[in-house]
């Protein structure tokens, strides 16, 4: 759950107010534990809308709150998807998007990516990641740079999670706007 999600980014407190948006469907784990989901495949062009719209409405009240000098937009998992599609949806302009051990939905276009055109990718992909191989990440890879042209792409040594090459890099970008 996003609680648990954002105890990664412990080592970025008070560098960066921290967001974690939790996934809008629930299910059940192997363990019996209910977890929370992107979506479904139930109707999962409603669910895209719910979630797209969700982030959209968490976002616009928390600017109404705080005034933010840059956005950084990461998404993990399910929650690189997640993100493209909010991403592609928002006039929200994000100073960098980082991309975590997950996929691009296959129906964007550069089109859905041009408002970005400031913001630089970084893509980060595991060299052991049983859900995303390497050959996999690398597809994915080109189909990010097939949108844009601001791609740094990043293998690490692990499996599937946000390494601490990607901690390293966002705490480096944050150091440079405080």
């Amino acid at each position: 759950m996003a609680g648990d999600f954002i105890e990664v980014f412990r080592p970025l407190e008070g560098k960066a107010e921290l967001v974690a948006p939790e996934g809008l469907s629930r299910y059940y784990n192997k363990t019996k534990k209910a977890v929370a989901s992107w979506m479904t495949s139930h109707e999962r062009e409603s669910e895209i809308e719910d979630y797209v719209n969700y982030l959209e409405l968490l976002h616009g009240e928390i600017s109404r709150n705080q005034q933010f000098e840059k956005v950084f937009l990461l998404g993990y998992s399910q929650g690189v998807s997640t993100a493209m599609r909010w991403l592609a949806n928002t006039k929200v302009s994000f100073e960098r998007i980082y991309l975590c051990s997950g996929s691009i939905p296959p129906e964007l276009s550069l089109n859905d990516v041009k408002f970005q055109s400031n913001g630089i990718f970084h893509y980060f992909y595991g060299d052991h990641d049983p859900l995303l191989t390497v050959d996999k990440a690398s597809e994915q890879v080109a189909l990010l740079r097939e949108l844009t042209d601001q791609v740094e792409a990043k293998e690490f040594k692990g499996g599937h999670e946000v390494s601490s090459t990607s901690l390293k890099l966002i705490e480096a970008h944050l150091s440079e706007i405080n």
